[in-house]
Parts: structure tokens; C-alpha cells; sequence
């Protein structure tokens, strides 16, 4: 990828937006600044060079540089990926883990006690027959109640390296019986 330089006069209003923010930065971040005698000079553009020559071995290390910056970004992907799938596997909490110290806390946290039985473990019936659930039986891992005795929703656990949907499909299942 070929890179072009900057027309002049954009490259003369970067350096003057770099002059305001030396003079910010200094003003800011000076211990003990006596602001009285602080005096910065106004931006000069006479004083940039108009033509610069550079040194082919200045380029030829600027390029080397370029290189070992490419190469160590490589190698920081690899290793960030390498840290997600640990992390990833670290998290692999079953589902009963996943209750107690997602689920329980969270709900806990928006108010929901789930001190009776009835809140957890809820016997269903009418669900799918399939070779996992052959009496078509199921429990739904958290029923949150109304004040009147009602049903409002179904939460249903799963452990934490299982898709979202899995979960989804699942409580949707459990709403409609």
C-alpha cells in the first residue's frame, strides 16, 4: 500500500493544531505553572523548513521499522486469541455453576428473592418427546411471578459455553405449555 504525503497545507494546519495542544498539555499538566509568567510564543510557519531531505538509510530504517511493527502486531493477535480461548475455557462453567453465581446474584440484584419452591425447578408437562425427554416432562429452571400468582416469565440456565439461542428455544418452549 503506497502512502501519499499530505498536501503542504494540511501538513501547516496539523502542526499548528500540535502547537495548541503542546501549549494545553503544558498549561494542564505543569506542577506549580506560574501562569502569570507563562508566555508561549505564537505559532511561526516561517520557521518549518520548506524542503526536507532525508538519508535513503533514514528510510531504509523507518522501512525495517515498519516491518518489526507488523511482525509484533502478528504476534500480539496470536497471543490475544491465545488468551480468549483460555479465558473462553476458564468460563466453561456447568450449569449448575452458572445459577449460582450468574443467574441467582443477577436476579437477586433486579429484586427477584426466589424463595419459594415453586420459583425454581418447575415441574411441566406437555413438552416434545424426544429421545433425551421421553415422558415429555421438563422443568423450567426459573419461574418469575406476579403479585397475583401469574406466571410473567420463564428463565431458563445453561452452562456458559452454550449458545444464548440454545437457552432461548428452550424457554419458549417452557412459556407455551
Amino acid at each position: 500500500m503506497t502512502k501519499t504525503a499530505p498536501p503542504p497545507r494540511d501538513a501547516l494546519q496539523a502542526v499548528k493544531e500540535l502547537h495548541h495542544v503542546l501549549y494545553w498539555f503544558v498549561r494542564t499538566y505543569t506542577p506549580n505553572l506560574d501562569r502569570k509568567q507563562f508566555v508561549v510564543q505564537p505559532f511561526d510557519e516561517d520557521i518549518i523548513p520548506q524542503q526536507v531531505t532525508v538519508d535513503a538509510s533514514v528510510i531504509s530504517k523507518a522501512m525495517q521499522g515498519a516491518k518489526r511493527i507488523q511482525e509484533l502486531e502478528k504476534q500480539l493477535e496470536e497471543a490475544d486469541q491465545a488468551s480468549r480461548d483460555t479465558y473462553q475455557k476458564t468460563l466453561n462453567q456447568n450449569e449448575a455453576e452458572t445459577r449460582d453465581y450468574l443467574i441467582d446474584a443477577l436476579l437477586h440484584e433486579a429484586g427477584w428473592l426466589l424463595k419459594d419452591k415453586r420459583d425454581r425447578e418447575y415441574p411441566v408437562a406437555g413438552m416434545p418427546i424426544s429421545q433425551a425427554n421421553p415422558n415429555n416432562n421438563g422443568f423450567v429452571d426459573y419461574v418469575l411471578w406476579g403479585d397475583d400468582g401469574t406466571s410473567l416469565a420463564v428463565v431458563e440456565a445453561k452452562r456458559t459455553n452454550r449458545r444464548p439461542e440454545d437457552g432461548q428455544q428452550q424457554a419458549k418452549l417452557y412459556a407455551i405449555v
